[in-house]
């Protein structure tokens, strides 16, 4: 039984050195040189042991020998991403967070999927990632980072902040992009050519809306400028989650109480 047992964690051992934490039926079958449909019954085997654990259909990690409750806790979550989400990437508050763009710290992990989207929320190894759908042409402005043998990729800091006005949900509100908006613009000293670049790319009215108000208010006018140019017909709210009751006409964006006061600071 022992010798049984130490074949099968020497399997199992091959296939961690060959993928890596995060692995696949596939991946075993190839590993160990077998059918899908056997390498299916090894991965359940695993399960039942404790050794492994089911992320989802077809997608399982290795538990670590030193966990006593079979739980799997990763030492840095975005190393699953690539592998349970389709065409993802890390981006919003974690974007904003892993490039110093806030100081607040966010329990879960932002996700943007060009896949669709049946469940919002997933907790996964004890981690909550929240899911955003983003079109596929829309996937540029992202970079790889290394973690552990897996490249993750994260949307740049210019990038982060056009996804956020897109979307003010996954940027923690607008009062909150608007603070991450605040210390890329410092960081890079007035620089905006870059954010220009890919709000035009983006091709969204609605972002150069948020984006350009807020720049003019934050004293940015040849940047305010450049956005004007490009914002679409009709009206927007400048945080849809918090409706506003006055209507900025120049810029067709309503805006909630109080927003200079956040907006100039």
């Amino acid at each position: 039984m022992e010798a049984r047992l130490s074949k099968a964690r020497q399997r199992l051992g091959l296939v961690l050195r060959n993928t890596g934490p995060i692995f696949t039926v596939a991946d075993v079958a190839d590993v160990l040189g077998i059918e899908r449909v056997d390498a299916s019954k090894i991965l359940s085997r695993w399960a039942t042991q404790g050794w492994v654990v089911r992320l989802r259909r077809g997608i399982y990690a290795a538990v670590p020998l030193e966990s006593s409750g079979g739980d799997v806790v990763f030492e840095n979550p975005w190393v699953i991403v690539p592998s349970l989400f389709e065409t993802a990437y890390i981006g919003g508050w974690s974007a904003a967070e892993h490039w110093d763009l806030t100081e607040q710290i966010f329990s879960s992990i932002c996700v943007l999927t060009a896949g669709n989207i049946r469940r919002k929320h997933h907790t996964i190894g004890g981690t909550r990632f929240v899911l955003s759908s983003m079109r596929g042409d829309r996937h540029f402005g992202t970079r790889f980072e290394w973690v552990g043998n897996q490249r993750v990729a994260v949307s740049d800091p210019e990038k982060t902040i056009i996804d956020m006005f897109h979307k003010p949900s996954i940027g923690g509100g607008i009062q909150h992009a608007t603070e991450c908006f605040r210390n890329l613009v410092r960081a890079s000293q007035g620089e905006t050519d870059k954010l220009v670049d890919y709000a035009q790319r983006f091709a969204s009215g609605a972002v150069n809306k948020r984006l350009g108000l807020i720049g003019e208010a934050m004293g940015l006018s040849e940047f305010a400028r450049s956005l004007f140019a490009g914002k679409s017909a009709g009206n927007v709210q400048l945080d849809p989650k918090n409706p506003g009751d006055r209507l900025i006409t120049r810029w067709g964006t309503w805006v909630p109480t109080h927003w200079e006061r956040w907006a100039h600071e």
